[in-house]
């Protein structure tokens, strides 16, 4: 048990002592409240240890203290040190957390933020893959596999979108059905390779002799279709 006291003065009179006394577990006891890391000791003026949280061993009777710095929070020999006057040049609280558990500490209180940036980070990738894989099924759906231009979905898609501003603006449009002579017969005496090479070339003459307010697809088969906008209904 510890007493600490105090004179007493009223009028500057001195007129007693104020004295209270601490038991050792009841000290021991308000030292281990809370969840901080480190250690809570108190020690007197001759730095001997009158109570921490942990029994007290009999050969633990003084504690090292560090020298140097005259601050009260500061970091030294491998410990965070912070000092506390609960009696002035009597008692003192001191609180030293090891760097090593300090930094576990830091590390452990960041994880729910570091997860936090890691699961924003792997929702973003697999937003840009979902996304990419999206628009490569779109483009599948709308693009002809063997030529590369647009088929027919795709052309609808297209043309509608044309359609509604050539409704507002008054425009005129055509659209040019073109069909390959004979090409059943070209595949029955070239094979299909040649056919398909033929197809092929049609769609790249075809494409390279549009404008870019024009759309040219593959309609189905040896058929193509060409959306040609601002001509006139009637060609002379």
């Amino acid at each position: 048990m510890i007493t600490i006291s105090e004179p007493v003065y009223f009028r500057d009179q001195f007129i007693g002592v104020a004295a209270i006394d601490i038991g050792l577990d009841a000290m021991r006891r308000v030292l281990a409240v809370g969840d901080c890391i480190g250690e809570s000791i108190l020690i007197d003026e001759n730095n001997k240890i009158i109570a921490k949280e942990s029994w007290i061993d009999i050969n633990d009777s003084t504690i090292q203290l560090p020298s140097g710095p005259s601050e009260k929070n500061f970091l030294q020999e491998g410990y965070y040190w912070a000092f506390f006057e609960i009696k002035d040049q009597e008692v003192r609280l001191v609180h030293r957390i090891s760097a090593v558990e300090f930094l576990f500490s830091v590390i452990l209180n960041l994880l729910p933020f570091w997860g936090l940036i890691c699961t924003l980070g792997i929702v973003s990738i697999l937003y840009i893959k979902l996304k990419a894989s999206m628009e490569q099924v779109s483009k599948m759906i709308h693009t002809d596999p063997l030529t590369g231009i647009a088929n027919r979905r795709g052309f609808l898609k297209l043309t509608q979108k044309s359609l509604v501003t050539i409704h507002r603006h008054g425009q005129s449009w055509t659209i040019l059905m073109i069909d390959i002579d004979h090409f059943k017969q070209v595949n029955d005496r070239f094979g299909h390779d040649t056919g398909d090479r033929i197809l092929i070339k049609v769609s790249q003459i075809l494409s390279a002799n549009i404008r870019q307010t024009d759309v040219v697809c593959r309609w189905g088969g040896e058929e193509f279709a060409v959306f040609l906008l601002g001509l006139l209904r009637k060609i002379q």
